[in-house]
């Protein structure tokens, strides 16, 4: 096996954050609810936002879970 190199500069970490708030917001905020007749669940909004304050303000922090 080998190490491969993930970039773990700002822009790339706050892109993924961006992207992550996005997409859980969308699948899990929006379109599943609406395609199963559910109410949209509280965490996935509350999942995105801390998704999305970190990649605006400390894009440093999504670093663990972009390695994962």
């Amino acid at each position: 096996m080998h190490d491969t190199e993930l970039p773990m500069d700002d822009k790339a970490l706050r892109q993924f954050g961006l992207i992550m708030a996005g997409m859980i917001a969308v699948f899990f905020g929006l379109l599943i609810p609406w395609i199963w007749d559910f109410s949209s669940p509280l965490w996935a909004w509350v999942v995105a936002a801390v998704f999305l304050l970190l990649a605006l303000a400390w894009p440093r922090g999504l670093a663990p879970i972009y390695k994962v």
